[in-house]
């Protein structure tokens, strides 16, 4: 009995809540779970609700717990107190799943790749969260989603997508209500898709013998690829384009925003210069009406994709052949990619070739910046020149001194 006596007092002391720096949080020691290494913690919260106190357990370290989620929860309690909220009916707690169909239900008319987000869910998501509430989802389980996603070999992008919408459906369920507290995924690290950019793009001279083949197989077909390769325009932009929204008399295409559906992917509305052969394209095209698409197939019905035939085409001239890397093979995004590479070679600024392509982030404008070897001299030069005019106008030594350092 008496060796046992220093165990237990050990073991109590370990159980003692101790204040955080949050009010009325508090934690405690495990004597016997660990994690990562050390004793693994649990947070309970304390409050006084008619001058009665009540305490009550929030969770361990180990399930994704922080202080800063406790104080959240403990706020809400005593919010529900004030305003009517009876806190031992409290409404329960909603699992991923029934989230998820709130959240496809908001989706199928306020995003527009609502389709690839079901495929998503149902085939990487549903079975690991289908059944949890949001607060038993912690930060480790999306880490061995992101790592089992990994293991499955899917590219990085394909990872980021995912994981993306596990962030949106519950910052979704925050902003509505259902979930009070920090989104689990805010402190994952998304895999980078820097190694995964697109590098290949064609030359003038291999992107007129492309149209020339695609035109043997389908005359739409060369009409979607040289609208892709003198405007960037994105395959779904294309395909979703409506008569509407294509003006030859100004020789502008409008490419409609977020409100819409099926808007561009960056979500903003922008606006696609027609070049002369763009606008004689359109010119010789049978338009519909307004309402309807641009691109259809034989049953009237929209198209979704690039058919088979671009890779026939590809194929003929052998601009894939022997290519092993994904990011130097001709795909029809390449005519994107080909748009962007060409404006950066004639020297367009970065800046609007981030506007032209539609990107949301200048990031992915970025990497266009070695094809334009001449920006870096023009803006050395310009300097060098208002330096110059400067110091002959007697502005100043700091003038001076700087020029000098430049020249």
């Amino acid at each position: 009995m008496k060796t046992s006596e220093p165990q237990e007092a050990k073991k109590q002391q370990k159980n003692k809540r101790v204040r955080t720096n949050r009010t009325g949080v508090y934690v405690r020691e495990s004597a016997k779970s660990r994690h990562l290494g050390r004793p693994d913690k649990c947070f309970d919260i304390c409050y006084r609700i008619d001058g009665k106190l009540t305490w009550e357990k929030i969770g361990w370290v180990s399930e994704g717990y922080t202080p800063v989620m406790a104080s959240h929860i403990r706020g809400e309690r005593i919010r529900e107190a004030r305003h009517g909220g009876i806190l031992g009916t409290k409404k329960k707690p909603m699992t991923f799943g029934k989230i998820w169909e709130k959240y496809y239900e908001w989706a199928q008319t306020n995003h527009r790749s609502f389709r690839d987000d079901f495929l998503r869910y149902n085939k990487h998501i549903k079975e690991s969260l289908e059944n949890l509430t949001l607060a038993q989802i912690s930060p480790f389980q999306l880490e061995r989603i992101k790592s089992e996603l990994t293991k499955q070999k899917l590219s990085p992008q394909t990872i980021r997508h995912i994981l993306g919408l596990i962030r949106q459906i519950i910052n979704k369920a925050i902003e509505w209500g259902d979930y009070v507290g920090p989104n689990p995924i805010r402190g994952i690290k998304f895999p980078s898709t820097a190694h995964t950019n697109r590098l290949r793009f064609l030359t003038t001279e291999e992107a007129e013998n492309l149209l020339g083949r695609i035109r043997v197989y389908s005359e739409q077909l060369y009409q979607a690829c040289l609208l892709a390769l003198h405007t960037g325009m994105r395959g779904g932009e294309i395909w979703n384009l409506r008569w509407a929204d294509v003006d030859t008399v100004t020789g502008t295409i409008h490419i409609l925003g977020p409100s819409y559906a099926h808007g561009p992917k960056s979500g903003k509305s922008r606006m696609a210069d027609m070049m002369p052969r763009v606008r004689a394209l359109f010119e010789g095209m049978d338009s519909g009406k307004p309402n309807e698409y641009v691109f259809t197939d034989r049953f009237g019905e929209k198209i979704k994709c690039f058919s088979g035939s671009f890779d026939c085409a590809v194929n003929d001239l052998g601009l894939n052949e022997g290519v092993k890397d994904r990011r130097h093979k001709v795909v029809p995004h390449t005519l994107r990619h080909t748009f962007a590479s060409w404006l950066a070679m004639a020297g367009v600024s970065l800046q609007t070739i981030m506007e032209m392509m539609g990107h949301g982030r200048i990031e992915q404008t970025q990497r266009y910046s070695h094809l334009s070897p001449n920006m870096k001299k023009q803006a050395m030069e310009t300097l060098h020149l208002m330096l110059a005019v400067k110091r002959e106008a007697g502005n100043g030594e700091q003038e001076d001194a700087i020029a000098d350092a430049i020249m």
